[in-house]
C-alpha cells in the first residue's frame, strides 16, 4: 500500500483550511461555485451526497451558522477524509 502524501490548501481567502492528497483529485472552483449557489432556509438540514473531503459542507456550515449539514460518502478514503476535515473544523458540531 503507497501512503499518501497530503496538502493543507486554505479556501475563501484562508477562512477554511482543507487537508487533500497532493496526488489524485483535488477540489477545483467547481466545487467552491456549486457550495455559492445554495441559498437554504433559516435553520434548514442539508444533506450533501457524495460530500468528498467535504469542503462543500464546511462552507455551508460557515456561511449559514443555523444550518445542520448531513455529509454522505460512498468511498472509505473519501470518508476518512471528510471526517479528518470536519473534525479539525469550528463546524464539527453542526457536521454528522
Amino acid at each position: 500500500m503507497t501512503a499518501v502524501d497530503w496538502t493543507e490548501d486554505d479556501f475563501l481567502g484562508g477562512q477554511l483550511r482543507l487537508r487533500q492528497p497532493r496526488d489524485g483529485y483535488r477540489i477545483g472552483i467547481d466545487t467552491v461555485l456549486l457550495a455559492a449557489a445554495v441559498t437554504p432556509r433559516a435553520g434548514a438540514k442539508i444533506l450533501d451526497i457524495g460530500s468528498g473531503s467535504g469542503l462543500i459542507s464546511l462552507m455551508l456550515a460557515q456561511r449559514y451558522p443555523d444550518a445542520q449539514i448531513i455529509a454522505i460518502e460512498i468511498h472509505e478514503s473519501s470518508f476518512k477524509q471528510g471526517k479528518e476535515n470536519f473534525a479539525a473544523s469550528p463546524f464539527s458540531e453542526r457536521i454528522t
